[in-house]
C-alpha cells in the first residue's frame, strides 16, 4: 500500500514522529503511534508487533498492526499509555477498560479500574461485585457484598443480579437467609441473662431498680427488633448502636459492650463498616458481607 492510494484517518492520537499505525478492524488506519511507548507499556504489544506488517508511504516505512476492539475503546486505550494524556475512569468507560487491560496485561490500568470500583461501590454495587469477581479484586467483592445483602430481596430483582455466578448468588442469599435465622435465636432470653454485677458502683438484678430498667429495655429492644421482619443488618447495627448510646449510666454501656454486643456477633458474625458510604465517618455505617 502507498500513501497515494488510501488516506489516513488520523485519529486523536495521531503523532507526525510516529512509526508504528493502528488499523481497527480491518479498516483505514486511525492512529499513529510510538512502537516504544507501547511495547514498554504491555508486553503482549510487545509480543505483538514482532511480527509486524510494513506499509510504504512518501517519507518512510511504518509498521503496522490491527486490532479489533471499538476505536473508541482503542483511543482510551492510549489516552491512557501516553503520558501527556489523562484518561477520567468512570462507570461509561470501566466495563471496557477492564477487559482490554486484561488482554493486554496493562496491570497499571487494571490497578486504577479497581480504585474506581472501591470508591464507587455504593453508586452501582452489583456491577461492582461482577467486576469485583470476574477480576478478582477482594476489597470491592466484599465491600460491594455489603450493600447488596444489605437490600437483598430488592437486588436479586435486578437483572444484573443473575449475570452473577451462581456461587457468588449462593453465597449472598445463605447469609441473608442465615442472618434472618439468627434474629428469631437472638431470644430475650439469650440476650438477658446479664451478669450480677458490672464494675459499676450499682448491681444488676431485682435488688436494684437501675438494673432492673435496663434489663426492661432490652427486653423491649428485641422485641420491636423481631417484630420488624424486613430488617436490613445496618438498620440492626444501628438500632443496637442508638441503643448504647442512649445508655441511662454505665450500666447499660456495661449491658451493650459485654453482652449484648458479643452475643449479637456471635449470633450474626461480624460486621464492618463501609469506607465508601456517603457518611463514612458514621458510627452507624456497618454491614455484614460475604468475601471471595
Amino acid at each position: 500500500m502507498t500513501a497515494g492510494e488510501n488516506k489516513i484517518d488520523q485519529g486523536t492520537h495521531f503523532y507526525e514522529d510516529g512509526d508504528l499505525l493502528i488499523n481497527i478492524n480491518e479498516s483505514l488506519a486511525v492512529f499513529k503511534v510510538h512502537k516504544k511507548i507501547m511495547e514498554l507499556a504491555s508486553p503482549v504489544f510487545k509480543a505483538m508487533f514482532q511480527s509486524c506488517n510494513s506499509i510504504e508511504n512518501h517519507e518512510r516505512s511504518l509498521e503496522a498492526v490491527t486490532l479489533y476492539e471499538a476505536p473508541n475503546y482503542i483511543e482510551d486505550l492510549l489516552t491512557f499509555i501516553y503520558p501527556a494524556s489523562f484518561l477520567r475512569i468512570q462507570w461509561e468507560n470501566v466495563l471496557y477498560l477492564l477487559p482490554l487491560s486484561d488482554k493486554y496485561e496493562l496491570n497499571s490500568l487494571t490497578k486504577i479500574c479497581c480504585e474506581f470500583l472501591e470508591s464507587s461501590v455504593y453508586e452501582n454495587p452489583l456491577e461492582t461485585l461482577f467486576l469485583a469477581e470476574k477480576y478478582q479484586f477482594p476489597k470491592a467483592y466484599k465491600d460491594s457484598s455489603k450493600i447488596i445483602i444489605d437490600d437483598f430481596f430488592e437486588y436479586r430483582t435486578r437483572h444484573l443480579f443473575y449475570q452473577i455466578s451462581l456461587k457468588t448468588k449462593d453465597k449472598l442469599q445463605n447469609y441473608y437467609l442465615d442472618f434472618i435465622e439468627a434474629i428469631r435465636n437472638v431470644t430475650k432470653s439469650s440476650l438477658c441473662h446479664i451478669p450480677r454485677s458490672c464494675h459499676a458502683t450499682c448491681w444488676h438484678g431485682d435488688i436494684h431498680q437501675h438494673g432492673k430498667a435496663s434489663k426492661r429495655r432490652v427486653m423491649e429492644l428485641i422485641e420491636k427488633i423481631q417484630k420488624n421482619v424486613d430488617i436490613r443488618p445496618s438498620q440492626l447495627w444501628k438500632t443496637f448502636s442508638e441503643f448504647a448510646a442512649e445508655g441511662k449510666g454505665n450500666c447499660e454501656n456495661y449491658i451493650y459492650e459485654r453482652h449484648i454486643k458479643k452475643e449479637l456477633l456471635e449470633h450474626l458474625g461480624d460486621f464492618e463498616k463501609l469506607e465508601a458510604y456517603p457518611d463514612r465517618l458514621s458510627n452507624f455505617n456497618h454491614y455484614i458481607y460475604i468475601e471471595l
